[in-house]
């Protein structure tokens, strides 16, 4: 463990923060976090296998961790300027 990290280990351990897990998936052992986030930043094909479902239909909807994609936005009514406005107001008025 690094020398700067064990003040931190031992308060996490003397306060019961961290506690063993004692049920959990074997097969998902393998897989790590760092090369899954530069999959998603790379829109790199099987990244979606390793999270859940959800997460992934999140990550691309909302272009989430860097994930490359395109957001349109709203379309709107377009907004008259404000010259035009006032000239219309001006004229109301007469």
């Amino acid at each position: 463990m690094p020398f700067q990290l064990r003040d931190l280990f031992s308060y996490l351990i003397s306060n019961n923060k961290i506690e063993d897990i004692r049920s959990f998936n074997k097969l998902n052992l393998h897989i790590q976090s760092d090369r899954v986030l530069s999959m998603i930043k790379a829109a790199e094909e099987g990244w979606e296998q390793y999270v859940p479902t959800e997460v992934a239909a999140m990550i691309k909807d909302k272009c989430l961790f860097g994930f490359p994609c395109v957001v349109y936005p709203k379309e709107e009514e377009p907004v008259e300027s404000a010259n035009t406005f006032f000239t219309s107001e001006k004229e109301d008025t007469q």
